[in-house]
């Protein structure tokens, strides 16, 4: 997939001959990925990424993350358009908005006829964000454990409310980055 070695890469970023890389490949190996060979990636792989995302440490355990994915051709259109038209995102396998998920919270507390306003502190925001980049970051780990290709996109949040129309998302969530996945060209 990359023409550097781990080594090589290794010396490229830190200057120095690596001391020891057992089963670090990956790690080092990392890029984004912006073309993509147009060959499908099974549900059964991405409902294993998926997993793999859920698996990532949480705040508290509150889980204040969802992410969804974006593949029916007329949304993933728009999708692009709405991330400034970045082609990776039209041509990607598979397409996944991540988000803030304060809504799920939320319903469980008035479920059990609590209310939630804890919700409205910056620190469960922080909280929130930094869990949907550990679960996001956990699916690449996975993903490109696998050979599969990534590529992040901050743009998802050029127009949040935009975005928040078109997936049909609940009040109470909002978009953070994007991320492509598929078999890289």
């Amino acid at each position: 997939m990359f023409e550097e070695s781990p080594e090589n890469a290794w010396e490229l970023r830190f200057g120095t001959p690596p001391s020891a890389l057992p089963n670090l490949e990956k790690f080092l190996n990392h890029r984004s990925v912006r073309k993509y060979t147009g060959e499908q990636v099974g549900e059964d792989i991405v409902r294993g990424l998926v997993g793999a995302a859920q698996s990532a440490a949480t705040s508290s355990n509150l889980q204040l993350w969802s992410v969804v994915s974006v593949q029916e051709p007329a949304r993933r259109q728009k999708i692009a358009e709405l991330c400034g038209n970045q082609q990776q995102v039209k041509d990607a396998a598979w397409f996944f908005a991540f988000l803030v998920d304060h809504y799920r919270l939320a319903q469980a507390a008035r479920a059990v006829g609590v209310t939630a306003t804890g919700l409205a502190y910056t620190e469960i925001y922080t909280m929130a964000v930094v869990d949907v980049a550990l679960a996001a970051e956990r699916m690449v780990c996975a993903a490109e454990s696998l050979g599969l290709g990534i590529c992040y996109i901050g743009a998802l949040r050029n127009d949040p409310y935009a975005v928040r129309a078109l997936l049909e998302l609940p009040e109470q969530t909002f978009g953070v980055f994007g991320l492509c996945l598929g078999w890289p060209y």
